[in-house]
């Protein structure tokens, strides 16, 4: 992979986008009392509107900046697994020195930001704790830190990608109890559930 970058667009670094197809609902059938009080939840596929919502929503509970965009590109990315079935890549911004990717995983690299790139059921757009996220939101990101787009290497892998996840983690203010059912996960979970309640 070249070092050198060009500012991204869906066009020229997204490919086209994979349709799954709606979901059925279920309809299921309680037979206790209890179980009639309880919340029922039926997985559903989500607009690119609500997936902001809940970005936007979670934003207002934890801190998604501050050293803090590479946990939650990587909860968000366990998050949207478990919905669905989604083309997901982390984007990396580092800065210029290596390369390959391999030396940069091997190395100490200055991450400045990390979004995610979601295609999938409908939605086709970058994410970060902004909700969407444009060129002009990374760049404002990267002017932080007296960077642009001439001076930083984006590496863009599969989120799945060997190594990628320890490399997000070991160059960020990573915290492991953010990505768990009590963190970052568990409060897109709860927004999630809001917007896919079902009455019985």
């Amino acid at each position: 992979m070249s070092n050198k970058y060009d500012k991204f667009t869906k066009k020229a670094l997204m490919g086209s986008v994979v349709e799954t197809g709606e979901k059925r609902k279920m309809k299921i059938y309680k037979t206790s009392k209890y179980e009639k009080l309880c919340e029922q939840y039926i997985t559903t596929q989500f607009t690119q509107k609500q997936l902001e919502s809940i970005i936007l929503n979670v934003g207002k509970k934890v801190n998604l900046f501050s050293g803090n965009c590479g946990i939650f590109a990587i909860a968000l990315a366990k998050f949207l697994n478990e919905i669905g079935n989604y083309n997901l890549q982390y984007m990396i911004y580092v800065n210029h020195g290596e390369d390959a990717v391999e030396d940069y995983f091997d190395g100490e690299p200055d991450i400045y930001h990390v979004i995610l790139s979601v295609e999938g059921n409908g939605i086709d757009d970058f994410f970060d704790g902004h909700g969407s996220c444009s060129d002009d939101d990374v760049l404002n990101i990267l002017k932080e830190y007296n960077q642009d787009f001439d001076t930083v290497t984006v590496i863009k892998l599969p989120v799945n990608s060997p190594r990628v996840e320890t490399f997000i983690r070991s160059n960020t203010n990573y915290d492991s109890s953010s990505i768990n059912e009590n963190g970052i996960i568990g409060v897109l979970k709860q927004e999630y559930k809001k917007i896919n309640k079902k009455d019985i």
